[in-house]
């Protein structure tokens, strides 16, 4: 009986260390993506961009998309379009809305990628599922101008782009095709 109350005992201590520390690492994770927005908004940003990088590269969708949009601009970092597409496209992969909407413009323009109008659509569309408003007006605002075989094809594009990875990997062959590399 001892015995069993030693493990018992034993394995809820593991357990509360286990999510102390795991609450620890998310805490501090998410000061510094907060951290990156302070910078921002001091106009810091090659420190803002320090930070959503260093989260961005250990998965975090947000930064992910913070740091496309920096390099799109060229804050805190030489402006390159193309590596900003793809850290969007990594974001929304994440399923980031605000990412997929930020590419989608990107593409509607040809700023950085190859102009698609369908491409730009089925982002909007997967955008627009995920609660981004901006993108549901912009596919509103596009939709109508298209011919109802691409906005059919954009629905099957945007089908795609939920799968896993689906949005990176379409948008690096639409850029090796256009001979784009970041």
């Amino acid at each position: 009986m001892r015995k069993n109350l030693f493990f018992i005992l034993a394995g809820l201590f593991f357990l509360v260390v286990g999510a102390s520390v795991l609450f620890y690492l998310q805490a501090r994770d998410n000061i510094t993506y907060h951290m990156g927005v302070e910078a921002f908004k001091r106009g810091d940003h090659e420190n803002a961009f320090e930070a959503f990088e260093a989260l961005a590269n250990k998965g975090d969708a947000r930064a992910m998309g913070a740091v496309g949009l920096m390099y799109v601009r060229g804050l805190g970092v030489r402006k390159n379009e193309t590596v900003g597409a793809a850290w969007l496209a990594r974001a929304a992969d994440e399923g980031d809305a605000e990412a997929m909407h930020s590419l989608g413009e990107m593409y509607a323009e040809g700023q950085g990628v190859p102009r698609s109008r369908v491409i730009a659509l089925a982002l909007y569309f997967n955008g627009a599922r995920l609660g981004n408003e901006m993108a549901r007006v912009f596919a509103l605002r596009l939709e109508p101008d298209m011919g109802a075989e691409d906005v059919a094809r954009a629905r099957r594009l945007a089908e795609r782009f939920e799968e896993a990875g689906a949005v990176s990997g379409i948008i690096d062959r639409s850029l090796k095709k256009q001979g784009k590399t970041g």
